[in-house]
Formats: C-alpha cells, structure tokens, sequence
C-alpha cells in the first residue's frame, strides 16, 4: 500500500503525516495479509521453531506496528472523527485475533513443538514465549466446542465495545466538569503555578482578560488542576465539590457507566466460566506470577492489617493539627479534607511547601537526572534528538539510547 504513512515506514512511523482516513484502509490492508499468512501457516503444520514461531512473530508485530499507533492516537489525540473510525476497526483486529488464537492446526503445532526433541535446545525465552502461545490459546478458547466457542467470540466482541464506551465516557465527563471562579477569597491558599494553569484554562474557554492575579479561574478534573486544589485550597466546600464531580464521574446523565460497568463484569464472569474458571478473577491470574486470588487477598489482608495502625495514627494526628487550628471539620474529616490536611502537617513537620521545591525541579533538570543515572546504572549514552522523529505534538520529544562506544541500542518518544 503506497502513500500510507501508517503501513509506508520501516523505521519510525512519520506521526505528523498520519490521518484518520489512513487507518481503515492501513488495517484492511494488514488484516487481509495477516488472515491469509495464517492460512498458509495452517496448511504448512510447521513443527519447529523457525517455522512456526518466527512467521507468527512476524504476523503479530506487522498487526501491533499498525494496530498499536492507531490506539496510541485514540488516547492522545482522541477525536469525533477518529472514534467513528476507531470502533470498527476494533471489531476486525477482535476478530482476527480470535482466529489466530483458535486456530486448531497452530495450537496442535504449538504443542507438537512442545513435545519434540527440538524443545530441548531452547533458552529460557524461547519455552516462555511457547508456553505462553499454548496458554493464550487455552485462553482464547481454542478447545471449546462450536456453540461455546461462537458465544466466547460474541462476548469478546462485546466487552471490546463496552471496554471503549467505558472509557470514552470517563474522558468526556472528565472534560465536561469546569469548576469556574472570579472572586479572589475563593481561590484563596492556591499556589501561583497553579493560578497560572486555571487562567490559561479559563483564556481557553473564551475568558480573553483572565489573568493568574486576578482571574477568572477555571479548574478541571484532570490531574494537574484537581490534585494541587484538593491540597491548598482553603475553600472546604469548593473541595467537596470538586471531589465529588472526581468520584462520580460517569456515573449520571449522558456519560452514566453504570449499565456498562454491571454488563462488563457479567460477560467477564461468564466468560471466564466459559474457559472452566470459577471467577475473572481466577482466569486474570494465570496469567500473572500470583498462583491463585485467595494468596492475593491474604496478600491484602496482611497488608491491610499491617498499614491499618500506622494510617490511624496519621489520620489522628490530621484530626489535631485540624482541631489546633480551629476548622470546624476537625471532628468530623471527610475524604475531600485529607490531602489538604496532609499539605499542612507536612508544611509544619517538615518546614517545606511544593512551591519552594519547585525551583529546583523544573522538566530539563528532572529529565537530565534521569538520563544521567541511567547512563551511570547501564553504561549508556541518552541524548534528546533534534528532529530525530516525526512527532504527533509539538511538545512530544525524540530520544535516542547509545552503547558507551557510540552505537544505537533503542529510541523512544517522551511526551511530557
């Protein structure tokens, strides 16, 4: 497919140039390849690794390349457009996914390969990655009859679609929330850097005049404007609402999760009952180094009964310092006072705010730190790369990971 920059790359992906009408076309086109490379797997019965594993290596990341930026957009540069598109194409890569997975003739080379001769030269990584082809297909439903196996496909399908919407509606509710503020007593104990942010939110939302000393502000749910807020502001019952517009996101009106999230956890529950597990919980598992759920939650229980006196006694001394101070909620601290509770008694045990710290930690000096103990830990070169890269956002930086003598060992984006 020429002209495609999502299939045209072989070595990075030019991001700039990808458009929500190269995708459809991109995954037909890599999805009508991968089914037809699969058939020609099947009729060959391979039985050793060279011939089996390595041309679905080649299957599986020629998908991931296409597939994988393609959800990586959904979450960056998530758009009206880009979901139109997006759901579809999701139910063609489940189900070519389910295809591969239940493929009769792999699994029986999978496990023809387990069983020969050949299995004894294998490294460590090469019996992990079998095992894992054989468990994945156990898990994909390979050995359930035709009716089990139709209903396991239609839940799959469905959870896909269910997984989106669920997380579609927790990003619109999360944008919809604007918490706007004009007079200056109610912004009263937030940090500058913070001011900033909600002016240059409130400028966004077509407040041309808002300024950090004066305002408007608007604050909003996502996590650089609702954590410091929850922390320094003075304002109790603007805390309280803030708190809860979090907690409850999707929970109401047009973003309600609520039908989806009691529907997900039926169809996962049957499902894994489907595979013989008793719980999803158990069938989450093994895939995972815990051997069974009741070792994860005595995990929890002795977690819990070992964290239980340490954080009564935290949360007793918030109580005091609270009541020292005469807030009214002292008695009585709800989950919207805590973090800013916590803010106060770290600023007398410690004689430190985050606004004094932050100086000292501004995104280069943090980001020089972090490649400098890399390169000491590993004997590595980590450099930023000028144009290195096609980025999908102007902030988003290329860097690039060299031996000690100077030759490339991996690159990756960092979107700060």
């Amino acid at each position: 497919m020429e002209n495609n920059p999502l299939v045209d790359w072989t070595d990075l992906p030019e991001f700039d140039k990808i458009q929500v009408e190269h995708m459809e076309p991109a995954i037909n086109d890599v999805i009508s390849r991968s089914e037809k490379a699969i058939t020609e797997l099947e009729n060959k019965a391979p039985r050793s690794w060279q011939d089996l594993m390595v041309p679905l290596e080649g299957i599986e990341d020629e998908l991931s390349r296409v597939w994988g930026i393609i959800s990586h957009f959904h979450s960056v540069k998530n758009s009206p457009a880009l979901r139109e598109v997006y759901d579809p194409l999701l139910s063609a890569i489940v189900t070519l996914s389910n295809r591969l997975g239940q493929s009769k003739p792999l699994y029986e080379s999978y496990c023809a390969l387990r069983d020969s001769e050949e299995v004894k030269t294998f490294d460590p990584a090469q019996h992990r990655i079998l095992e894992s082809a054989i468990h994945e297909a156990d898990l994909n439903g390979v050995g359930l009859n035709e009716k089990d196996k139709k209903r396991y496909n239609d839940i799959s399908q469905r959870l896909a679609e269910l997984s989106t919407t669920f997380s579609n509606n927790v990003l619109d509710a999360t944008k919809a929330f604007k918490l706007a503020l004009s007079e200056k007593e109610d912004v009263e104990g937030l940090p500058s850097t913070l001011l900033d942010l909600a002016a240059d939110t409130a400028k966004s939302e077509g407040h041309e005049k808002a300024s950090a000393p004066d305002g408007p502000w608007v604050f909003t749910l996502d996590y650089p404007s609702f954590f410091p807020f929850m922390q320094h502001s003075c304002k109790r019952a603007l805390r309280e609402k803030m708190y809860r517009a979090y907690i409850t996101r999707s929970s109401f009106g047009e973003w309600d999760n609520t039908e989806n999230t009691k529907e997900i956890m039926s169809l996962r529950q049957e499902k894994a009952r489907l595979l013989g597990f008793d719980t999803y919980a158990g069938m989450s598992l093994s895939r995972k180094m815990a051997p069974d759920v009741k070792t994860v939650e005595r995990l929890l229980h002795e977690l819990q009964s070992a964290a239980h006196p340490a954080a009564r006694v935290d949360f007793d001394d918030l109580k005091a310092l609270a009541a020292e101070r005469g807030a009214p909620e002292a008695d009585d601290l709800k989950q919207w006072d805590t973090s800013y509770w916590a803010e106060r008694l770290r600023e007398v045990q410690y004689d430190l705010k985050d606004e004094e710290l932050r100086p000292y930690f501004p995104l280069p000096r943090v980001l020089d730190g972090l490649y400098d103990l890399t390169e000491r830990l590993f004997d590595v070169h980590v450099e930023e790369v000028e144009n290195g890269g096609a980025t999908w956002h102007e902030d988003v930086r290329y860097v690039r990971v060299c031996s000690s003598s100077g030759d490339p060992i991996a690159a990756f984006f960092l979107d700060p």
